[in-house]
């Protein structure tokens, strides 16, 4: 019903497609669309089409009016000899101008390995007029305990709690959600900025810097522990911006079911709704929309177990191998004895 809808602006520098049927963001993108909003993408890198390279096109601007919103996808993992492209720098400069101009704005931040040596980061730039900052240098790691006992370091972080200190929290407060790849996020310190957490990992998780051969630190190890801000929104007077430390939260592999084959099994699996449901609603709040922040019907189709301990699924196992067979022993025994009576 809208009379001028919002931009949505998908700006990435690989020169992929992002919100086509081709595209990683095509779920979300689509999500958007059903609610009217203008969406449309744009990369300063030329195309590869079956026709040739095509030149890039110029960057869509809004209408008289009408509100634009970036979303500025992570750039791809850099190389030692360009630690940062020049579409990197171009993307960088370009989501500088919008936020000084007071346009809201969603950045990904994505690892990055030449961080950690002192490189170059295209996202520290486009942070640094809201205080805010990563540490791409790091990523953020969890125990995780296999079979045989056996703890392993994964970044897989899976959650259904949520910060609730803002309503994008509290729109997906027991929707299940993933975090793969995060790094921390060190929130503002100036007053004048307001600031709210939107995804935190867990107290046992730490940050790693080396990302190769990450080990669960000891006692008395400097590496930092949990629980890490890996999302966050802010506001500096009217300008509005959220940071999502995680480069593939909001992607079709994460957001969308379907299915795969291994071994020639077909397995299925579930999205995570809580992720598509946030960066939804961060749209929302980045276009001045706060009051159509809430929670769709169609994310209570799937529903989750919360994370169990070691002991309670060695319980739920012994219960289901031993303990259903011996009740259905003892039973028949009950009937036998009462039949012979």
């Amino acid at each position: 019903t809208m009379d001028n809808s919002p931009m949505v602006l998908f700006i990435s520098s690989t020169g992929q497609p992002v919100t086509t049927p081709r595209g990683s963001y095509s779920n979300v993108a689509q999500m958007l669309r059903n609610m009217n909003f203008d969406v449309r993408e744009w990369s300063p890198v030329p195309q590869r089409t079956p026709w040739g390279q095509q030149p890039p096109q110029p960057m869509p601007q809004p209408a008289d009016g009408q509100t634009m919103v970036m979303i500025v996808l992570p750039p791809p993992p850099p190389s030692p000899q360009m630690p940062i492209k020049p579409a990197e720098q171009q993307v960088s400069q370009v989501v500088q101008d919008h936020l000084n101009a007071g346009g809201p704005a969603l950045i990904f931040v994505a690892p990055s390995p030449m961080a950690r040596f002192g490189g170059a980061d295209s996202s520290a730039a486009m942070l640094e007029p809201f205080g805010i900052k990563a540490q791409t240098d790091r990523l953020i790691f969890r125990p995780h305990v296999g079979r045989g006992g056996r703890v392993n370091p994964v970044s897989v972080h899976e959650s259904s709690r949520w910060p609730a200190d803002h309503a994008i929290g509290q729109a997906v407060q027991g929707l299940a959600g993933v975090i793969v790849q995060a790094v921390p996020l060190i929130a503002p310190e100036d007053d004048a900025i307001q600031w709210w957490p939107l995804a935190q990992t867990n107290e046992g998780s730490w940050a790693e810097t080396d990302m190769e051969r990450p080990t669960e630190p000891t006692t008395d190890s400097p590496k930092p522990r949990g629980p890490f801000t890996v999302g966050l929104a802010a506001q500096k007077e009217d300008a509005r911006l959220i940071v999502i430390a995680d480069t593939m939260f909001a992607t079709d592999r994460i957001t969308r079911a379907g299915r795969y084959n291994v071994s020639g099994d077909v397995a299925y699996f579930l999205p995570y709704s809580a992720n598509s449901e946030l960066f939804v609603n961060g749209v929302y709040w980045l276009a001045g929309m706060d009051d159509l922040i809430a929670t769709t019907a169609r994310t209570q189709d799937v529903r989750r177990f919360e994370s169990i301990s070691p002991a309670a699924r060695t319980t739920v196992t012994w219960t289901l191998l031993a303990g259903l067979p011996l009740l259905c022993l003892a039973t028949g025994g009950v009937v036998w004895l009462a039949r012979r009576k």
